[in-house]
């Protein structure tokens, strides 16, 4: 499937986390909002970039599920949404999550670095090793993305587990640079 919007000069021939070191608690679940027309953006966003890199997309069909697909699915299904999201108590440490609340494949955290720059207390966020500033439209294609790959079974179960978040980070900033660059 070729959705729309690939530009000649980057379309190309071919073609945390759940588990592991702990669980994510999810509280107060929402498919509404300012908060999801904000998340229902980027994900348009994303399914259009993901389209047009062939690399990023081949990496994440690595387990035979194909991750264009499975976006389309994840959005004409509104299987996704956004909570409050708290790991070992802290309630700032993960952006989004796989699963977590009924009826949702991606649960964005509202107090994570998806929808803020800082912490209350002033703690500054950045995402993936490319340190993309909190609440900025890369930063949000990029937990997007991560998620996505924990939905196609591509990256390791991450939650709690700081070195295999930073590998699978690593993962997706090596394999969907395009998909990135394209999120604006």
């Amino acid at each position: 499937m070729l959705l729309g919007g690939c530009n000649s000069s980057t379309q190309t021939g071919g073609g945390g986390g759940s588990g592991g070191g702990g669980r994510p608690v999810v509280t107060n679940p929402s498919k509404s909002g300012p908060q999801q027309k904000t998340i229902t953006h980027r994900l348009s966003q994303l399914l259009t970039a993901l389209a047009c890199d062939p690399d990023c997309s081949s990496f994440l069909a690595r387990n035979g599920m194909d991750p264009i697909s499975t976006l389309k699915q994840i959005i004409d299904n509104g299987i996704y949404g956004h909570a409050d999201i708290s790991m070992n108590g802290d309630p700032y440490s993960t952006g989004a999550t796989n699963g977590g609340a009924p009826e949702m494949a991606i649960v964005v955290n509202n107090q994570g670095a998806f929808f803020n720059r800082a912490t209350p207390d002033g703690r500054t966020f950045s995402v993936g090793p490319r340190g993309y500033p909190g609440r900025s439209a890369k930063a949000q294609g990029f937990i997007l993305l991560h998620e996505l790959g924990h939905s196609t079974g591509v990256l390791r179960p991450d939650a709690g587990i700081r070195a295999a978040g930073e590998s699978n980070d690593t993962d997706i900033q090596n394999h969907c640079k395009k998909t990135l660059d394209a999120i604006k």
